[in-house]
């Protein structure tokens, strides 16, 4: 699966030429998996799929109709006349679109293609001066946050806020750091967006001290301002097969 992008589905009427206008190339205002399609490769059998016996057609007429064997590849089939298809098995009504990828973009992240006289909407005086566009949600991570207290205290409650709204993050973690130094550890409960330069509320941590009763009526409860991730420094683990990508951050003497 691949991203698809196609002016032809997303091209607004126009009559004549006008002045410039957007045009995003995905439904809703951010990139979303309803812009994924079946980009498959030479070497794909479609027995995996539709079975032995299918038709595949292209925009104008049947490509392909008959039965095929499991080990039959699809580049056997379309050779090198590579782009969209409509493809579905003699045992469905329903149709699959694919796109017939080339060998150099087998590795690519998406494919964008801008169509001119394909159909009405895309006749050349509809398209011209238009920009197309694809809006990616900022990547989302894992924040996770080390207090290194001054005088080697944990701490018992963590609390983190953005503005007056409290953030779900994990309960403590007592850690030993790899220079031996002691520090409270929590992570949020869900992926935050990243962004290059944080323009929104205050971000802060709430801390109790795990200290004595009467050393922490001293200390009490006390508010630090908390640093938002560094976009160039974040990192990845592999968690149950997926990658999980994430944030780490250390407020030192606290």
């Amino acid at each position: 699966m691949k991203y698809m992008f196609r002016n032809e589905i997303y091209q607004e009427n126009r009559n004549g030429e006008s002045k410039a206008q957007d045009i995003n190339l995905h439904a809703g205002k951010l990139l979303s998996d309803s812009n994924f399609n079946f980009c498959l490769s030479r070497n794909f059998q479609p027995f995996k799929i539709w079975g032995n016996d299918l038709t595949i057609s292209d925009r104008n007429n049947n490509y392909f109709e008959g039965e095929i064997d499991e080990n039959t590849q699809l580049g056997q089939i379309l050779t090198d006349d590579y782009g969209s298809y409509q493809v579905k098995s003699s045992q469905s009504a329903e149709e699959d679109e694919i796109f017939y990828l080339e060998p150099e973009l087998k590795k690519s992240w998406g494919i964008i293609e801008i169509s001119l006289q394909s159909s009405a909407d895309t006749q050349f005086e509809k398209v011209i001066g238009s920009h197309f566009k694809i809006n990616v949600d900022a990547r989302k991570v894992f924040w996770t946050y080390y207090f290194v207290s001054s005088n080697n205290n944990y701490f018992k409650n963590i609390s983190v806020y953005i503005g007056k709204e409290k953030i779900d993050f994990s309960e403590v973690e007592q850690v030993l750091l790899p220079n031996n130094q002691g520090a409270t550890k929590i992570t949020s409960q869900t992926a935050i967006s990243l962004s290059k330069f944080y323009g929104g509320p205050k971000i802060y941590a709430e801390l109790v001290d795990a200290t004595p009763q009467e050393l922490r009526e001293l200390t009490g409860r006390r508010k630090i301002s908390l640093p938002t991730p560094n976009i160039e420094r974040i990192k990845a683990i592999v968690n149950n097969g997926e990658i999980r990508y994430y944030s780490e951050m250390y407020i030192q003497n606290c």
